[in-house]
């Protein structure tokens, strides 16, 4: 019988061939982001106006020593709260999905094969390695660069850095990456799980969908461009990894050896009634 589960297509001959040049592309943005950062402060300038000190009214925006005062005025628009809520809703409902689907096909589904873990472990390392791991818990934390509402081009109190630099000026949660973009962009991993008619309306609906999470970071003078840029490359090299993972031949084993085991435990518990 054919299996019905959605697979990911091997788009590629040589996935670990892809994977590191998706690396080695990303690292070359990296360098170019590095040597025009004059276009990170510019384009947050796009969305700031400059105020008297005294009318800023908060703390970060009126520092008198900074190069101007004023305020990122989209995060204060009535469209603000509703963008910042769908962005983060949607990916919650995404990830909240995905552990539903991990619990299915791990705990509760009676008779499994292989191929029934290879879709959810593609979704959930892609997750686990990118945004997670690496961006939310390890860069964020380590990086220290300030967001551009604290910094001194934006009546802040830290100096402007470059991406990927160490800084002291942030000491949690901070600038570089951008999570929400992470978010955003992950959802692209369900691309290739989708119908093949639906994967170019699909891929495009979600990457408009992250470009508008981007967007809204970078208006609101919480994201740098690079910060949000390197997010999607950092996601996008995550999504590729974790499909090279799953369908390496380790991987494929161990799916095979516990496909088997869940399904010798799931017949002994029907024989002694549990199910």
């Amino acid at each position: 019988m054919k299996n019905s589960q959605p697979q990911i297509d091997r788009f590629w001959p040589y996935p670990w061939v892809v994977a590191i040049c998706t690396v080695i592309f990303s690292f070359f943005i990296l360098l170019a982001l590095r040597a025009h950062a004059h276009v990170d402060i510019a384009i947050s300038d796009m969305f700031f106006s400059s105020l008297a000190c005294d009318q800023v009214g908060t703390y970060f925006g009126s520092n008198p020593k900074a190069a101007r005062c004023g305020l990122f005025e989209y995060s204060l628009t009535a469209w603000a709260r509703p963008a910042q809520w769908v962005v983060i809703t949607v990916t919650r409902v995404a990830v909240i999905g995905l552990i539903v689907w991990i619990i299915w096909v791990a705990c509760l589904k009676r008779r499994r094969t292989p191929q029934d873990y290879v879709a959810p472990a593609y979704c959930f390392l892609a997750l686990l390695m990118g945004p997670l791991l690496f961006i939310i818990f390890f860069l964020k934390e380590v990086m220290g660069r300030p967001r551009p509402y604290q910094t001194l081009d934006f009546g802040g109190y830290a100096k402007f850095t470059l991406p990927a630099d160490l800084s002291a000026a942030c000491q949690t949660n901070c600038s570089f990456p951008s999570g929400e973009a992470a978010g955003a962009f992950w959802l692209l991993v369900f691309v290739p799980l989708l119908p093949q008619r639906w994967r170019i309306p699909g891929g495009v609906i979600i990457l408009l969908f992250a470009i508008f999470a981007s967007f809204t970071r970078v208006s609101f003078g919480r994201h740098y461009f690079s910060d949000v840029t390197m997010s999607a490359c950092i996601t996008i090299v995550s999504i590729v990894v974790a499909a090279a993972l799953v369908q390496s031949g380790p991987a494929s084993r161990l799916f095979e050896k516990w496909s088997s085991y869940s399904n010798r435990t799931m017949k002994r518990w029907e024989a002694r009634g549990y199910l």
